[in-house]
């Protein structure tokens, strides 16, 4: 499969359907190929080492950055660490994000959110698309504590969440440490 007739990822972001069939049965190098042509050799590399081969084994992962995190002290391991992460201050590890990336957010942000805000009803809708609340469950976060996470995560206090206050409670919810998230769950109880 040639990869000039492949779509960039961005444009691949909005219109899936331009990827090209093929590449289901894409394996090994041609499948590595193939994502670092998409996302850079780095993600390809993350992929190489968990001997994550073919798009339908990338799709069985729940998460390709788990590996990450995981006490396995190898050369590979440690250069992908390097490379992807970023230790603070209290030796705990977030991901560092490039300026390309946080871009990326901000432009799907405003394609799902045009008018540059997210409301509390379709923070509902968000939570609903990340199975984290669910109207009719037995185990749903209850309406009210929803609407306390949403003012705790609005911190302007307009009643809505722009781009800052959305990316921040994602990158919390997707790579926070237990100790932030435990931070956040004191904080709603203190409301």
């Amino acid at each position: 499969m040639s990869l000039s007739n492949v779509p960039k990822l961005q444009e691949l972001y909005f219109h899936p359907w331009k990827l090209p069939i093929e590449i289901l049965t894409l394996v090994d190098d041609q499948f590595y190929s193939f994502i670092e042509y998409l996302v850079g050799s780095t993600l390809s590399n993350l992929l190489r080492v968990q001997e994550i081969n073919s798009v339908p084994i990338l799709l069985l992962t729940t998460d390709v950055f788990e590996h990450l995190f995981l006490k396995i002290n190898d050369v590979e391991t440690d250069l992908l660490r390097q490379e992807l992460l970023l230790k603070i201050d209290n030796n705990n590890l977030i991901f560092n994000l490039p300026s390309k990336e946080i871009e990326g957010w901000y432009e799907r942000f405003i394609c799902c959110y045009p008018y540059g805000y997210v409301s509390f009803q379709e923070f509902l809708i968000y939570l609903k698309q990340l199975n984290i609340y669910r109207e009719n469950q037995q185990h749903q976060l209850f309406k009210s504590l929803i609407e306390q996470l949403f003012y705790t995560l609005d911190v302007n206090n307009d009643k809505q969440l722009n781009f800052e206050e959305f990316f921040q409670f994602n990158l919390l919810i997707n790579q926070g440490t237990d100790e932030d998230k435990l931070k956040l769950i004191l904080n709603l109880h203190d409301r």
